[in-house]
């Protein structure tokens, strides 16, 4: 019975110890888990702290190196406009040019042949201006006229009245219309028409010794002289253009002695000239200095163009030599500048193949950029939520070390798991009796040993009486309580051991903990 009551106690005492046990291994496992949580989260953040900084170098490599791809991309730009626009003008240059070009040479060929031309015609209408001179000198010398400029001719001779005749000379084919029907070979375009008074008792004056023959004779009496053949338009060399005018010449075979008395060319009927124009040597001296003025005129313009044109080609050609088109020692001409133009056009093709490469790793940059930046955004979701992880283990720490009721409470838990493993040592060590072996020797002097008590019992059973049982049990309460004494001072010295080496397996762990939490802190800051 006594065996099985103590089996029943080592039992639930065992259960129960084995609960708390079990709890306790439970809490200090998790504790441990925890400890051990809390380090490998700060190796992580410490990892993913690297990784950071890892990707932020990158971060900045990959922007200063796009930057620096961005600044190189805007000077290919504005290269290659500035080589566009340098291009375009020189194009608009060269075309200017050769337009100048073309038209100096032209100017050139037509001054060329125009001084030529000019001088001819500026001969012939100074003989023509001599001769006409030369004609007039001798109508007034032989014929007794006076031709006053833009007024008409003034009949001064003593042959012919001049209150009975007036002439008028209005351009240069004029046509003076007389009282005779006589008209003189020499004067193209003048035309003496009209009736002789055939009045013998009224006729005054003296015959004129001028006669027909004379007038042939006259070696200044010539068509060209007047212009014998105006039919409106210039002749070669002349300046200008005069009105068409209706001739009629008759011979002198045609005069007839009753027109003109005695030979009397222009007799004594009333002569009438009409008046049509201004004088013919004046206009054409004037349109010959008017036309001579324009080409000065024209020959100044063209060398001012000229020189103008020889200035913007030596500033072109002093461009190109800045600019270093033309290599030194050459001249620069179109097809150097053409083939600048065509080397530029190639160059603009390859930057412009270039920029479209430079555009394409710039977009894979981007893509990787913005990978990169999802990786880290990833990763510092990742570290919040470790943070947030931890947060409360560390706060559950720090309140459980600083707690002295929960400290207080601990270390009460832990003195009874100390007492509780002293007692299921005992309890092993009595099972282990128990249950012992033929071949154990604890197991033999337990068994001699409770053949003894059995035996003991027995005779105390068979010899004993009331009192003496009672005497007995009251030594034997007596033995037992000194024996729970015992135990208890046994076990206090045993705790109090124990609670040292707790102590100081505590202190250690304290310490490992504090240090820890010192590391951790240190990692957060920096």
């Amino acid at each position: 019975m006594v065996e099985l009551a103590l089996a029943d106690l080592i039992r639930v005492e065992r259960e129960r110890l084995d609960s708390a046990l079990k709890s306790h291994e439970q809490s200090l496992r998790s504790s441990v888990s925890g400890f051990r949580q809390n380090i490998e989260h700060q190796l992580k953040l410490g990892r993913l702290k690297d990784q950071l900084r890892e990707l932020e170098e990158e971060l900045t490599k990959t922007l200063t190196e796009n930057a620096r791809k961005e600044a190189k991309r805007t000077a290919i730009n504005e290269s290659l406009s500035i080589a566009k626009s340098a291009s375009k003008e020189l194009f608009k240059i060269v075309q200017d040019q050769k337009a100048r070009r073309d038209g100096y040479a032209a100017i050139a060929s037509q001054q060329s042949i125009s001084p030529v031309a000019s001088e001819e015609n500026k001969n012939e209408d100074v003989d023509r201006c001599k001769g006409l001179e030369e004609s007039t000198a001798w109508y007034q010398k032989v014929l007794g006229f006076h031709i006053e400029g833009g007024h008409g001719v003034r009949p001064v001779s003593n042959y012919v009245q001049g209150d009975s005749s007036t002439i008028t000379l209005s351009s240069p084919p004029s046509t003076m219309s007389a009282s005779s029907r006589t008209s003189l070979t020499g004067l193209s375009g003048v035309r003496f028409s009209g009736r002789s008074r055939k009045d013998k008792h009224s006729r005054v004056g003296t015959p004129s010794s001028v006669s027909a023959t004379a007038l042939r004779r006259s070696p200044r009496f010539k068509e060209d002289d007047f212009g014998g053949d105006f039919n409106g338009a210039r002749r070669p060399g002349s300046v200008g253009s005069y009105p068409s005018v209706n001739v009629k010449k008759r011979g002198f075979g045609e005069i007839d002695d009753d027109d003109y008395g005695d030979g009397d060319l222009f007799g004594k009927g009333k002569v009438a000239v009409d008046e049509s124009a201004p004088g013919a040597a004046t206009g054409m001296i004037l349109s010959l200095r008017e036309s001579l003025q324009n080409c000065k005129e024209d020959l100044t313009t063209c060398q001012m163009q000229l020189e103008e044109a020889k200035l913007e080609i030596q500033k072109w050609h002093s461009a190109c030599q800045n600019e270093s088109i033309v290599p030194t020692g050459t001249t620069p001409e179109p097809a150097l500048l053409f083939n600048y133009l065509q080397n530029l056009k190639s160059s603009e093709s390859s930057l412009k193949e270039q920029l479209e490469k430079a555009k394409k790793k710039e977009a894979a940059f981007v893509v990787t950029f913005a990978k990169r930046e999802q990786e880290m955004a990833d990763l510092k979701s990742a570290v919040r939520d470790l943070k947030a992880q931890m947060r409360p283990q560390v706060l559950q720490a720090r309140r459980l070390l600083l707690d002295p009721a929960i400290h207080e409470e601990f270390t009460r838990l832990k003195n009874l798991v100390e007492e509780k493993e002293k007692k299921i040592k005992e309890l092993e060590d009595n099972v282990t009796a128990i249950s012992f072996t033929p071949h154990s020797k604890n197991g033999k002097s337990l068994m001699t040993k409770c053949k003894i008590l059995m035996a003991e019992n027995e005779e105390i059973g068979i010899s004993a009486s009331e009192g003496k049982v009672l005497i007995l049990q009251e030594k034997l309460e007596e033995k037992d309580n000194e024996i729970s004494v015992l135990k208890e001072e046994l076990s206090r010295k045993e705790v109090l051991s124990e609670e040292r080496d707790s102590a100081d397996d505590e202190k250690k762990v304290m310490e490992d903990v504090e240090t820890n939490t010192v590391e951790v802190k240190s990692e957060a800051e920096t």
